[in-house]
């Protein structure tokens, strides 16, 4: 990614599969040593180079100064129960994030063309396929 000009100093790897011979790599964008969800950076490649990459970064420009709280991880975890499509995951990780939702900023037509918006605290609960929820009841 460096050799592409990326800046790597804002992302980890945070998920990865192989399906048949092509790797799929999911970098996630970091701030402040949280996650800022939901930046990422995806790469498909084989023995003879990258096949695929996508992206959709979020630049931080403003930092907000009223505190924000967030319920605990084990009452947010509670919110797990009503959603069906996560039946039978293993959870790898809950970390808490800075959450983007372009639904809830009039984006969700074009996210792409997002300019500005507020992101919020959440809960970021991954499971092992990658499969990634976010628990936003602050």
């Amino acid at each position: 990614l460096v050799d592409l000009g990326f800046d790597i100093s804002d992302m980890v790897l945070s998920h990865v599969k192989r399906v048949d011979n092509i790797y799929h790599l999911e970098f996630s964008k970091v701030f402040k040593e949280r996650f800022l969800e939901s930046a990422f950076t995806n790469i498909q490649l084989d023995d003879t180079g990258i096949k695929k990459l996508e992206r959709l970064w979020l630049n931080v420009i403003e930092i907000g100064e009223t505190p924000i709280f967030i319920s605990s991880a084990p009452k947010s975890i509670l919110g797990l129960l009503s959603m069906k499509e996560v039946y039978g995951k293993n959870i790898k990780d809950i970390s808490l994030c800075y959450y983007f939702d372009p639904e809830k900023h009039d984006y969700i037509q074009n996210p792409l063309q997002a300019k500005q918006g507020r992101a919020i605290p959440a809960w970021r609960i991954q499971f092992d396929d990658g499969y990634k929820v976010f628990i936003d009841n602050y």
